[in-house]
């Protein structure tokens, strides 16, 4: 079980690190340095912090970033990544919003 598991999680942690790398040169190229930060990547998600003007626009780019990180490295094409981004005051309210 364990060694059939691992490709998967191997793929998934490259699918992770290319979203946070799309994500930040996207702050690196906004200059969002101080108002965008990527705080923990946990497994298959992404925790950042983000000014309060700036939360639809990360919101998006989130949610489109892990998504295009992901269907970089579907080997068929014909199978398109899911994933969303959700807003809270704190990890736990915007996972069980």
């Amino acid at each position: 079980r364990l060694c059939l598991n691992n490709p998967i999680q191997g793929r998934s942690a490259h699918q992770t690190k290319l979203s946070i790398i799309l994500l930040f040169e996207f702050i690196e190229k906004n200059n969002h340095y101080w108002d965008a930060r990527i705080c923990v990547p946990v497994h298959d998600e992404i925790v950042m912090e983000v000014k309060e003007d700036l939360v639809p626009t990360y919101k998006d780019k989130l949610g489109f970033f892990m998504r295009k990180g992901g269907d970089f490295y579907m080997v068929s094409g014909k199978i398109k990544m899911l994933a969303d981004a959700e807003v809270g005051d704190n990890w736990y309210s915007a996972k069980n919003g």
